[in-house]
């Protein structure tokens, strides 16, 4: 029985919420198995867990659905969200003439220099009250290399601020991103 719900974005922010029932919370941590999961929604939503798929957007990407097939998945899904917590908690400086989120490829200018100078505080991860130390830097690993060097090419601005994001979390260090105009 498929649960079908209407996705609609907010103009304002480019947050999705939807229409069309009500809203469920569960507990979800790094020990939760994928079956354990899909049970508690079998039972939640009286449905078969077996024909269950399970999908879901990366924190700033509303394009791109991620499949949760198992338990790893559900683990970096796990690890996504809670550093996407963390990280919102924390003072983030950018200018107000930055390229928004949603801007297309082809609409931003290359001429465009971005200038890493002022910090953006990241909460170090052995800092968080309910971290299991050793999975978060088993995920902070997987993100060491995620940036490899000056000839890298990212579609969009906001790939490029993700990466960069997940890049500190990994190394521990802070950063600030603003756009610079061309002096004429």
């Amino acid at each position: 029985m498929p649960i079908w719900r209407e996705f609609l974005t907010n103009k304002d922010d480019g947050s999705l919420f939807y229409t069309g029932g009500e809203a469920y919370a569960l507990d979800l941590d790094h020990q939760t198995q994928l079956k354990d999961f899909k049970h508690e929604l079998a039972e939640t939503f009286q449905c078969s867990a077996d024909a269950m798929a399970i999908k879901y957007f990366l924190p700033g990407n509303r394009k791109t659905l991620i499949t949760i097939s198992k338990d790893k998945d559900l683990k970096r899904m796990v690890n996504f969200f809670f550093f996407k917590f963390w990280s919102l908690s924390s003072r983030t400086t950018v200018s107000e003439a930055a390229i928004p989120s949603d801007v297309p490829v082809d609409l931003m200018q290359t001429d465009d220099a971005i200038v890493l100078d002022e910090p953006i505080e990241t909460t170090p991860l052995g800092a968080c009250p309910f971290s299991n130390e050793e999975k978060h830097r088993r995920a902070a690993i997987q993100w060491e290399n995620i940036i490899t060097g000056v000839d890298q090419r990212f579609n969009t601005f906001a790939e490029f601020r993700e990466a960069l994001h997940k890049y500190s979390i990994a190394h521990g260090f802070t950063y600030n991103i603003r756009k610079m105009t061309a002096i004429a």
